[in-house]
């Protein structure tokens, strides 16, 4: 078993956006399970999702030593990805689970893992200056972005990282049917082939365009 977290995040940063939405959607299903047996993790973070192959195929969920049954109280769990109602009440709730799994899915990016836990550490850590709710949108933005090719799962992560429980998804279960109703078109996700899209071309002088990875020289009209 892979007990890396840096290597899932390096695997991870290199997929295509259906691939990622693909590998989102199985985590949170595996916390689904979890829930299903009216388990609360409560420690939810990068470092307890492992690998068990060099790949995603075999997604393992670890560390449940503060998990307990939902609505009892419990004292722990990481500051960085609690969710804000925690910090305040020790109750375990799917909602609380779910606050935390959208910022560890949002720390697999590289453009946002940073701004995430400065953003908790600021809101929850230290004195917050009460804008901490526009702050998780920024960052959340950043991390799910046309840079990140992931930009059509935005809308799903704000909701999941809402400030407000109520406003979070109610289940895991609504938390992955929304990634898979922004995701299922995409080659990638599901059964979707992968299949080699124009936007995977550079073009240079509008001559001679070149495939990345293959280095085969093909003129632009010939891309279909």
């Amino acid at each position: 078993m892979d007990f890396s977290k840096d290597s899932v995040r390096k695997r991870y940063r290199a997929l295509s956006g259906g691939k990622k939405a693909q590998v989102i959607y199985d985590i949170i299903n595996k916390f689904q399970q979890i829930h299903s047996n009216n388990i609360v993790h409560s420690d939810i973070k990068p470092s307890n999702i492992m690998l068990k192959s060099n790949d995603f195929s075999d997604i393992r969920i670890v560390d449940f030593g503060l998990s307990g049954i939902k609505g009892l109280y419990a004292i722990g769990g990481s500051p960085l990805y609690l969710a804000p109602e925690r910090h305040q009440s020790a109750a375990l709730t799917v909602q609380g689970d779910i606050y935390s799994l959208a910022l560890t899915l949002a720390t697999l990016e590289k453009a946002a893992e940073k701004s995430i836990l400065s953003m908790q550490a600021y809101c929850f850590i230290k004195t917050p200056d009460g804008d901490c709710e526009n702050r998780i949108q920024l960052v959340l933005s950043k991390a799910f972005s046309k840079y990140t090719r992931t930009d059509f799962l935005l809308k799903a992560f704000l909701k999941a990282a809402d400030f407000t429980p109520k406003n979070r998804f109610q289940s895991m279960q609504k938390f992955a049917e929304k990634i898979k109703e922004a995701a299922e078109h995409l080659p990638g996700f599901g059964n979707n082939p992968e299949e080699e899209q124009k936007s995977a071309w550079q073009c240079f002088k509008g001559y001679f365009c070149f495939s990345n990875g293959k280095g085969n020289k093909v003129h632009p009209s010939e891309i279909n």
